[in-house]
């Protein structure tokens, strides 16, 4: 019975040395670059199973920005949100949480936002088709402004910001990717929506980048186009798949685990394209 005791003790003190030994061997390396993600569901990660696979998620596993241990990673997109909220919200977390309160700032942003923008509206007794182009050039104002508070600052938060925007920050971008409704009608309205939001936004980024090089600023604005590079591909949405689509209002917009992979490789190119 003694032997029995000696064995099991030293078999749990065996255990225990190579539990530590294990942990310990896990190292926290030098920071030399921050990856932080701003916008909606779909760049948190909706769509994917688990949500981990979504787009976000990849372009940090995958080391697209730099090698994970270097690399700070933060995601705050929400669902629902719109380009208002984001700029309201979302970034002043990223104009203020700064150093010294953390080691480096955020060193490329990547954007996603406006989608709710247009279906809140599409949704509301002022919904009026002819207004779409107006209505989506409004929306990419929105975004313009995002980009520029966090390339350019903002004048009107606290003094420990980053009010004059954040030094050598690359922001990527995007457009939204066909819905592919399947009523003719519907799809021709949040078409001309997706395209003229495109559009706006394209003339958008070129002005920003213009206005960045005449200040002699390190900081670089990309545009994802995520509209031309899932165009005419099956099975990147959900609402291609069961329960994807139940009426004419309500449907999935969000890309599956393969549309997030598109996504994810089409906002690599455009980060290499800037190197």
């Amino acid at each position: 019975m003694h032997s029995i005791i000696r064995v099991s003790t030293v078999l749990l003190v065996a255990v225990f040395i190579l539990a530590s030994g294990t942990a310990s061997a896990q190292i926290n390396f030098q920071k030399t670059g921050y990856y932080l993600s701003l916008g909606d569901s779909v760049a948190a990660g909706e769509g994917a199973l688990p949500v981990t696979q979504g787009f976000v998620y990849r372009l940090y596993s995958e080391g697209v920005f730099g090698r994970k241990q270097a690399l700070d990673f933060a995601n705050i997109a929400i669902k629902g949100v719109t380009s208002e909220e984001v700029l309201a919200l979302q970034v002043p977390q990223a104009l203020c949480v700064q150093p010294p309160r953390i080691a480096v700032a955020p060193s490329v942003i990547t954007l996603t936002v406006g989608a709710n923008d247009f279906l809140v509206y599409m949704s509301s007794p002022q919904f009026d088709p002819r207004a779409i182009p107006y209505v989506a050039d409004q929306i990419a104002g929105h975004v313009e402004v995002i980009i520029r508070s966090l390339v350019f600052g903002n004048p009107f938060l606290p003094d420990y910001c980053a009010i004059e925007g954040i030094p050598g920050i690359t922001v990527l971008v995007s457009n939204y990717y066909r819905f592919n409704h399947p009523y003719p009608e519907i799809d021709f309205l949040l078409s001309l929506a997706l395209d003229s939001f495109d559009a706006s936004m394209q003339d958008r980024i070129v002005q920003i980048q213009a206005d960045i090089d005449k200040t002699g600023s390190t900081a670089r604005v990309g545009y994802v186009d995520t509209l031309s590079a899932m165009e005419g591909q099956k099975g990147l949405l959900l609402i291609e798949k069961r329960n994807g689509f139940s009426g004419p209002f309500d449907f999935e917009i969000h890309p599956t685990n393969a549309g997030h992979r598109v996504l994810a490789a089409e906002f690599e190119k455009v980060w290499n394209r800037l190197q």
